[in-house]
Formats: structure tokens, C-alpha cells, sequence
């Protein structure tokens, strides 16, 4: 879990930064917003990749992911802004997901947690 939180802390900064700097900005919150939907991908794709969770688990959970993201997008911010923190969230999701396929383990996990 500890892992998970360094993950999710990492996603916000990485997103935050890239939002601000590389990509167009559209506002101090939006972008902490869109870091925000890059950390909790990345967090609840760690969390999921265990050899133990069922594929319906994985998908349950991918789905409620993206689904506090968009909730939390439309609560806050305009249509646009929270459909496009769910494709980010999905992005980072399935990036994780292409990347740990190309092991041999199909995990990014070391096994020690």
C-alpha cells in the first residue's frame, strides 16, 4: 500500500508538471486535476496487478477508477476537462499494462511488496 500512495504521489507531480509545462495549460487546477487522474491510474494499476485478482476484479476496479475520475471531473471542472482526465487515467492505465506484458512475469511488481 505504501507503494500504491508513492505511486499515486508520483503520478500527481509527474501529471501536475507535464500538464503545466509540456502540454497546454488550462489552469493551476485543472492541471493538478489531470495529475490527479495520471496518479490514481497509476496507483489502481499497481494495486490490480496481482496474479491473484481475477480479470472481472481488474475490470471492476479500472472501471470505479475511471468512473471517481469523471465524477469528480463533472462535480468540478467543465464536460471537457473531466472526459479528458478519464483518458488519461486510462492511458496510464493500459501503459501499465503494455509494459508489464513485455515481462516475462507479466507483473512490474518484484514480488516483495
Amino acid at each position: 500500500m505504501k507503494r500504491a500512495m508513492l505511486y499515486l504521489t508520483m503520478g500527481i507531480l509527474i501529471g501536475y508538471l507535464l500538464s503545466r509545462y509540456v502540454w497546454t495549460s488550462q489552469g493551476v487546477w485543472a492541471d493538478l486535476f489531470y495529475g490527479l487522474a495520471i496518479g490514481v491510474g497509476w496507483a489502481v494499476a499497481f494495486l490490480m496487478d496481482d496474479p491473484n485478482k481475477s480479470l472481472a476484479q481488474k475490470l471492476l476496479f479500472s472501471f470505479l477508477g475511471m468512473l471517481l475520475v469523471v465524477v469528480v471531473g463533472l462535480v468540478f471542472f467543465p464536460f471537457e476537462i473531466a472526459v479528458l482526465s478519464a483518458i488519461r487515467f486510462s492511458t496510464v492505465f493500459v501503459g501499465y499494462y503494455l509494459l508489464a506484458s513485455l515481462k516475462g512475469s507479466k507483473s512490474l511488481r518484484n514480488g516483495k511488496q
